[in-house]
């Protein structure tokens, strides 16, 4: 476990753990990509950054996730690229605060849930 994951206080479950090591990963990858872009890219790319940075700061600081929102994500290749998208598709959907990020984590699991026909 690295220093940023061990921020989350409890005990987890697998799936929990396995969400956040994923989630910290596609952040980490992300930060990477966007710090070894030109200095313009990184400016064009600012609302992602920041959404980025929002769902990730939401996934390591909340006290609790629901676990079909745990559940959805772990169903996910990417799971901030999924939402990031899953954002992008409908407008109505915000992520400053951490209620809103847990609107576009409702939305995920039910487009999970048409997706897998439960």
């Amino acid at each position: 476990m690295t220093g940023k994951m061990q921020l989350k206080r409890g005990m987890f479950r697998n799936e929990e753990r396995t969400l956040f090591k994923k989630v910290e990963q596609e952040h980490d990858l992300f930060m990477y990509r966007m710090l070894a872009s030109p200095a313009e890219d990184i400016y064009g790319h600012c609302g992602k950054i920041r959404f980025y940075e929002c769902v990730y700061e939401y996934f390591m600081y909340a006290e609790e996730i629901d676990r079909k929102h745990i559940l959805a994500c772990l169903k996910c290749s990417d799971i901030m690229r999924t939402l990031y998208e899953v954002y992008l598709n409908r407008e109505y959907l915000d992520y400053s605060t951490f209620e809103k990020v847990r609107e576009l984590l409702d939305v995920l699991a039910e487009d999970m849930e048409r997706c897998s026909g439960a």
